[in-house]
């Protein structure tokens, strides 16, 4: 969102809660709820204003909202309709590694293409399933802690087709 499209957020904020708001309110606002889709952050209002009358909304209620609207959103999605979403993704980054190359006079030949996403494939590693993070041991017994690497390499060898491999 821009900063507009926060103020418009905002007023319909004010306008349920009769709120003030000021141009703190806007900043602090806008880097908390910016990058999410203007539509979405206004659904999440009205869901709150529905859901928890007479509850002060801040905008972390708007953040969660839309999170778990997407995931939800996600969750049904066919393999189809999110092999379709990938492919789009994909083609939008060859499409920006392709304008970079070329404003850096790399030949198209040498321009790898995205790799797959390791989150598709389930971890032969850690035994993580399709779209969970790898995880480590921790100093805990059987407690486990997400990876900070961004997955295994045998789960980054799977996600190439190089092995495909689930886990058990």
């Amino acid at each position: 969102m821009n900063r507009d499209d926060v103020i418009d957020v905002l007023t319909a904020v004010a306008a349920a809660d009769r709120r003030t708001v000021g141009e703190a309110d806007v900043t602090v606002w806008a880097a908390i709820i910016g990058d999410l889709p203007k539509d979405m952050a206004l659904q999440a209002v009205i869901t709150h204003f529905r859901e928890c009358p007479g509850v002060w909304l801040e905008p972390g209620f708007i953040v969660a909202e839309v999170k778990r609207r997407r995931r939800e959103r996600w969750e049904r999605e066919s393999e189809l309709e999110r092999a379709m979403r990938e492919a789009a993704i994909d083609a939008k980054v060859a499409d920006v590694v392709r304008e970079i190359s070329a404003g850096k006079g790399i030949p198209d030949d040498e321009i790898s293409p995205p790799r797959d996403n390791p989150l598709r494939v389930g971890c032969p590693f850690c035994d993580a399933s399709v779209g969970e993070r790898c995880t480590a041991p921790s100093s805990k017994p059987g407690v486990r802690v997400p990876l900070r690497a961004r997955a295994h390499p045998s789960r980054i060898d799977a996600a190439k087709g190089d092995r495909h491999v689930e886990p058990a």
